[in-house]
């Protein structure tokens, strides 16, 4: 174990509507009596070169000929382009809001019954309209977008939730399937993409999504797609009648760019294991970290500059260069973002024990005295609100909240 668990105070999960605090609040209004986690490693953090960690852009799969962007374009031929908005006007599913709450905790909700304890998809990446602006909204409606991956025999890949959140008390979400064009401009298809998904973020058209050991994959949501033909669980893309299947979601995003990862002077290869979006920084920048279990190595933060007009990465030479990237050695980071510098982190611990809720500056971690749902999984920050979104994955318990930022 790199790090030692402090001791939590009283207080556990009392049911999968709520989860309770160990700490009281002081007369500021933040979390009473935070504890600092000394440890030599984080007393003395280390600064490995920025330019030996290269996302190098693509745009289109090894071996093939055609890029993705025509590859969708050749598959709008057949299938109707859609909107964010026609997916959320299509919601077919309702989660359960409008519980109660203890401070800082500031809303929660759960999913609908047979996502919350199904077996065969695990949620993970967590992003909102406060990703995709800085208004806190999509269009006028506040929307979240969560992960899933799929544990099926057969492998259906990923699935994002478009969740919209007018009525708090009853989000109303629709899956989509994220696919990878494939075949030629003449005969387009696509597969599942079976990855991890561990963290997902939104903003403005594209949605990023991390690729466990390989880098990012990116989605324009311009490029939704509708499948028209009856929908069948057992068949996904091209079909020999010339329609198309997607494991029977009424709709598919497919992928249209990525950043493979590369590492140079003996360093270890990234895991891109979550990601968030800090609109803090100057420019905005997405937040990387890597998840271990095990104390193999110690685990890193990093952060890539965004191009606001572009809304890609900024490059030098064709290539991404982190603007930070440190040695914390914080075991099981499951999510985590930056606020104004300060790095929010969730942790888990295992044998479903409330997981940790973090905070990070070179040389200081801090464990703040509240237990979190076990497992949870990706950060999202909304500054609108000042909340702190994050989900778990357990089944039967999974549930999506929010922290005051300000009382932590």
């Amino acid at each position: 174990m790199l790090i030692k668990r402090r001791s939590l105070l009283k207080g556990m999960v009392a049911a999968p509507a709520a989860f309770a605090l160990g700490g009281a609040l002081d007369a500021t209004g933040a979390l009473a009596n935070p504890a600092p986690l000394p440890k030599p490693s984080l007393l003395n953090v280390t600064y490995p070169t920025k330019t030996d960690f290269d996302l190098v852009p693509e745009d289109k799969a090894a071996g093939q000929t055609a890029t993705w962007a025509a590859l969708i374009t050749a598959l709008k031929r057949t299938l109707p382009s859609s909107t964010v908005d026609d997916v959320l006007n299509s919601a077919n599913r309702y989660g359960v809001g409008g519980l109660p709450d203890t401070p800082p905790t500031m809303t929660h909700w759960l999913w609908q019954d047979g996502d919350n304890r199904d077996p065969y998809w695990y949620p993970q990446g967590l992003t909102t309209s406060a990703d995709h602006a800085g208004t806190g909204k999509y269009n006028g409606r506040e929307v979240q977008l969560a992960s899933w991956y799929s544990k099926h025999t057969v492998n259906k890949g990923v699935r994002v939730s478009f969740v919209d959140m007018t009525d708090p008390a009853r989000p109303a979400y629709r899956h989509v399937l994220l696919v990878e064009p494939t075949g030629s401009t003449l005969t387009p298809d696509f597969d599942p993409i079976k990855i991890h998904a561990g963290g997902i973020m939104w903003y403005g058209d594209l949605l990023y999504v991390v690729d466990t050991n390989s880098g990012i994959r990116i989605f324009d949501m311009r490029d939704l797609l509708k499948i028209t033909a009856p929908g069948d669980e057992t068949k996904i893309g091209r079909q020999p009648d010339g329609t198309f299947q997607a494991h029977n979601y009424a709709y598919v995003l497919p992928q249209s760019a990525a950043y493979s990862s590369v590492v140079r002077n003996q360093q270890q290869q990234v895991l891109y294991s979550w990601i968030s979006l800090d609109r803090t920084s100057v420019p905005d920048s997405i937040v990387i970290g890597e998840f271990l279990e095990t104390p193999q190595r110690a685990s890193r933060l990093f952060k890539w500059d965004i191009d606001y007009q572009t809304r890609r990465l900024k490059e030098t030479n064709g290539v991404a260069h982190p603007s930070f990237a440190a040695v914390v050695d914080i075991d099981r980071m499951q999510g985590g973002t930056c606020i104004n510098g300060k790095f929010y982190i969730t942790r888990s611990n295992t044998n479903n024990a409330p997981g940790n809720l973090l905070t990070w500056t070179p040389g200081s971690l801090v464990q703040y005295p509240i237990n979190l749902p076990p497992y949870p999984e990706d950060v999202s920050y909304d500054g609108t609100k000042d909340w702190l979104w994050c989900h778990t994955e357990s089944e039967n318990s999974r549930q999506v909240f929010a922290l005051k930022a300000s009382q932590i």
